[in-house]
């Protein structure tokens, strides 16, 4: 298993915040690689991305996520490609300033090398959905 775990603090109350992730259509809205989102079942959804493997090779991977919310934890857990399992989970922290802390912890089953592609691109992803929120949230 291979990991990475990306932190954020947005003004905005987790109230706010929440909703663009449990959603996953809107997720998918704010994802500079997601090219389409399809609602498949009540908490399932079928992905067509576009990206740029190690920058210059174009892929368009595509395949299903499952969406589930246990205690104010949203997990998405994907079956990206034979031997490339990916789970996703948002955890949020308000600080009482107004201020919320997204904790995400990211856990590709993959060898090495795929993993370690795969988390790279997600961190550069998450990243820019994170600057997008906090557009969003303060213009």
């Amino acid at each position: 298993m291979h990991s990475i775990t990306l932190h954020t603090r947005i003004k905005a109350a987790k109230a706010e915040l929440y909703p663009y992730f449990l959603d996953f259509e809107k997720f998918g809205e704010l994802h500079p690689l997601m090219q389409k989102v399809t609602k498949t079942g009540t908490n399932t959804f079928y992905i067509n991305e576009s990206v740029l493997l190690l920058g210059f090779i174009p892929m368009k991977p595509e395949y299903t996520v499952e969406v589930a919310e246990t205690d104010g934890t949203i997990t998405y857990n994907s079956h990206v490609r034979k031997g490339v399992d990916l789970q996703i989970r948002f955890s949020f922290s308000e600080d009482g300033n107004g201020y919320t802390t997204i904790t995400e912890q990211v856990d590709v089953k993959a060898i090495t090398v795929i993993a370690r592609i795969l988390l790279h691109t997600i961190k550069k992803a998450h990243t820019d959905i994170f600057r997008s929120l906090e557009r969003l949230m303060n213009p």
